[in-house]
Order: C-alpha cells, then sequence, then structure tokens
C-alpha cells in the first residue's frame, strides 16, 4: 500500500493507492473550505492575546 500526500496553496491531496487490487482513492481536501475558520481563529488570537508589559520607561532626570 502506497500512501502520497501533495499540499497545495488551495488544498491537500491524499492518494492511496493499494497494490494488491490494484485500486486508488484519491481524496482532495480543499482548503478553501476551512478558510473562515483559519480567519477567525487568527481574529481571535489577535484580539484576545494578552498585552505586553512594556519596560518600565527611564525617569528623565528634574532640570532646575
Amino acid at each position: 500500500m502506497l500512501l502520497y500526500i501533495q499540499i497545495t496553496p488551495l488544498s491537500i491531496k491524499i492518494q492511496i493507492v493499494d497494490l494488491y487490487v490494484e485500486s486508488s482513492v484519491v481524496e482532495e481536501i480543499s482548503l478553501l473550505k476551512f478558510l473562515p475558520l483559519f480567519s477567525a481563529i487568527c481574529f481571535c488570537f489577535k484580539h484576545y492575546q494578552k498585552p505586553l508589559k512594556l519596560p518600565p520607561s527611564i525617569p528623565r532626570p528634574m532640570i532646575n
């Protein structure tokens, strides 16, 4: 049995070849279906990340 996986920017193609009966199964998963999910996850991460703690600013010396 052989397994071929081809990944393109828009889809993942999985092909399973059975050498004994010489049959082949091809499954293609379109990544466009998952695009809304990916964008929603990215949106959540972008907006709900904890704000970065900035280092305290160096106080300026007072001028008399």
